[in-house]
């Protein structure tokens, strides 16, 4: 009997000193379970912490259970346990830790703007962390997500510069050649542009050249037809006629012993004259614009 009531005794004060020993050795579980990836476990464990009154106020497993949260990616719960961390805990000694999860939250959750603010909060304060060129590389991979090649490129020089040992520097590297990449797509891209605008020009000024020719031609056609088409059988009639009256009339003044010079007209008149002239002269041109054509189209081959 004796012994039974011992058991009984016994078994009500382990329960109590495993509550004061609790707090310290449940996270130092949870901290375990973390560490090994189990984080089913290790969330758990830091939930009983901040379930319990006597323990809800102590500021490490609200920074875990955000550490934890993150990591099966549950972005949701891992800022509300942080940001609580945050306001609650100011002077905790993990503070520094938490603004460097705090920006990889807000880059995980695409806030990429907000993201490289933390990140660069995180690196004014702790200039000499473990976690600097992890911040750089992700302050560079937001920078990289918005567009901003350039300062992306500027981030991951500093880590292939000055943290070779990072295992960040393979993943810098490679961003880097991406980004050359894209900065020699655009150059061939702008190259591509200006060569097809100058064939657009090129193709242009043929067209215009061509256009023109025609023009003259078209021009240089209808005035042979007007020229065809005019009565010019009636008009050398009528000068033959007055080259034979000036043929009489001077025939008669030799008889009279006249001595008064009288000029004869040729069969070729001044009207002909100018009509031929005027013909020629659009032929002419037509042809020059025709050799000149010709010879755009012969520089322009290729």
């Amino acid at each position: 009997m004796r012994w039974f009531l011992s058991l009984i005794l016994f078994a009500t004060l382990v329960p109590n000193l495993t509550a004061q020993a609790a707090p310290s050795a449940i996270l130092m579980q949870g901290q375990d379970s973390y560490l090994r990836g189990e984080y089913l476990g290790a969330l758990t464990q830091f939930q009983r912490l901040i379930a319990d009154p006597d323990t809800r106020n102590l500021a490490e497993p609200y920074l875990w259970l955000a550490k934890t949260y993150f990591a099966v990616l549950d972005t949701k719960n891992a800022s509300l346990n942080l940001d609580y961390y945050l306001q609650n805990f100011p002077k905790d000694s993990g503070r520094i830790e938490g603004l460097y999860l705090q920006a990889r939250i807000l880059y995980s959750d695409g806030d990429y703007a907000h993201a490289i603010q933390a990140f660069s909060q995180y690196l004014d304060l702790a200039p000499g962390g473990d976690q600097v060129p992890n911040a750089l590389f992700w302050m560079a991979e937001s920078a990289f997500s918005m567009g901003h090649y350039q300062e992306a490129a500027n981030l991951y020089t500093k880590i292939v510069q000055g943290y070779p040992s990072s295992f960040k520097l393979e993943a810098s590297r490679y961003r880097l050649s991406v980004i050359d990449l894209r900065h020699r797509e655009e150059e061939l891209l702008k190259l591509l542009q200006w060569s097809h605008s100058e064939a657009l020009n090129s193709a242009e000024e043929f067209q215009r050249r061509e256009k023109a020719y025609q023009q003259s031609l078209i021009a240089y056609q209808k005035r042979v037809l007007e020229l065809q088409s005019s009565d010019l059988g009636s008009k050398v009639a009528s000068l033959e006629e007055s080259n034979r009256q000036k043929d009489t009339q001077i025939a008669n003044l030799k008889l009279q012993g006249t001595a008064a010079p009288v000029e004869k007209a040729t069969v070729t008149t001044t009207t002909e004259q100018g009509s031929t002239v005027r013909l020629l002269e659009l032929k002419i041109k037509a042809l020059t614009i025709k050799s000149q054509l010709l010879e755009w189209k012969v520089s322009h081959a290729q």
